[in-house]
């Protein structure tokens, strides 16, 4: 079973081709006529059994979701993912380097729209390794190279290389670069972390670099110096200023090891392009020493993020092993007092949750224990919860089409 998305390079090169060419597409023509112009959402589950993983892609004419039924859904092989640009839907194959697009009508019904095939530069294309920016896609492999396509004309435009001054190795470790959780696009900008681990993702540098690319010249115009270790994911304030933190596989070794690399989040404030010395939230520091992740912004001066409750672990039980089970809960923290406390209304949830947001609205997707099912829940400004429905499978992925 595929749990918390282990990370893996989003595509593994297979050859280095020093000309880029479109391969086996069909090149359709960008879309002249609108699909609809009634509001679409798409959330997607991952269903797994021992022998085999399939993605469901189910829609919606509004994000307030009561029940989820897989009669109606649409299904991809593996683990694919989703995303969304200028009205169209995207997938990504689980089983092959493949990009599709789709357009959908009022009715619901998909319109097949062609593919991008990346095969020369992997065998895998998932759209969690890959990022938009001034309608541009920029899909990874080798962690720092960056396949340059177009989601209009479906087509690839070139590569471009994150630039030499980024580290390939540090203490021992390799570069990683973050998945689509951790992007956030600034108009013709776009910012991308970077972070170093082992091959087991257990342990990690201290430090992780932000990278900010020009989307208009397809270039690397910064390297931004990170005091936190694995960036992974990313969230945006009201005023534009950016937080980044890590995800929960920096949690594993620091939980039970205090002289580890200790998890925390900082901020890039809106135009700027430095870390803001005057922000930094250590979890262990809020928490009672407890590790946290995923720190996101709600709205009105508050956050939350993820707590790894340590003492909770039955002794024996491996670090790795751990952190994908029951032993985490939500906090939320206080921008202005800087302090923070526990969620009310949210019971313990295994670590791999997926936060949304849509049109404002803060969604939460937390999978049960053995990822076999996911309960959604809305979370507003105040604190407060609301549970919305459950679903089967893991649904990791909820977002806004048009």
């Amino acid at each position: 079973m595929i749990r918390l998305f282990r990370p893996a390079p989003a595509l593994a090169a297979l050859s280095f081709l020093a000309t880029l060419s479109c391969n086996g597409t069909d090149d359709p023509a960008p879309s002249t006529e609108p699909d609809g112009v009634k509001p679409l959402y798409a959330l997607l589950s991952l269903v797994s059994t021992t022998d085999s993983n399939a993605s469901y892609v189910n829609l919606f004419d509004t994000p307030d979701i009561t029940e989820v039924k897989f009669s109606g859904a649409r299904e991809f092989p593996g683990a694919s993912g989703i995303d969304a640009v200028n009205g169209k839907l995207f997938v990504s194959s689980g089983d092959a380097p493949l990009v599709m697009r789709f357009g959908i009508t009022e009715a619901l019904t998909w319109k097949d729209e062609g593919s991008v095939n990346f095969a020369n530069y992997g065998s895998t294309a998932g759209l969690w390794g890959n990022g938009f920016g001034n309608s541009k896609g920029y899909m990874t492999f080798n962690s720092v190279e960056r396949v340059v396509w177009d989601p209009s004309t479906m087509t690839i435009r070139g590569q471009n290389v994150a630039g030499n001054n980024l580290v390939r190795d540090r203490d021992g470790l390799l570069v990683r670069a973050a998945y689509d959780r951790a992007l956030v696009p600034q108009g013709t900008e776009l910012y991308w972390p970077y972070y170093w681990s082992d091959n087991d993702y257990f342990r990690f540098s201290q430090t992780s670099q932000i990278a900010l690319y020009d989307t208009a010249a397809d270039q690397l115009r910064s390297l931004i110096d990170a005091p936190c270790p694995g960036l992974d994911f990313a969230s945006k304030d009201d005023d534009g200023n950016l937080y980044f933190s890590n995800w929960v596989f920096a949690v594993a070794q620091p939980a039970f090891d205090a002289s580890a690399p200790q998890t925390c989040t900082v901020r890039v404030k809106a135009g700027q392009t430095t870390i803001d010395p005057e922000f930094r939230v250590r979890f262990p520091e809020l928490t009672d020493g407890r590790q946290g992740a995923a720190f996101h912004y709600i709205g009105q001066g508050k956050a939350f993020f993820a707590v790894f409750h340590h003492e909770a672990v039955p002794a024996g039980t491996l670090p790795r092993k751990a952190i994908e089970d029951n032993y985490w809960r939500f906090w939320t923290y206080d921008m202005v007092t800087r302090t923070a406390k526990p969620l009310e209304g949210i019971d313990v949830f295994a670590g791999g949750y997926r936060a949304a947001k849509v049109n404002g609205r803060t969604f939460l997707l937390l999978p049960r224990k053995d990822y076999s099912s996911t309960v959604a829940y809305e979370l507003f400004a105040d604190g407060t919860v609301k549970r919305l429905f459950e679903s089967v499978g893991w649904a990791y992925q909820f977002l806004r089409v048009r």
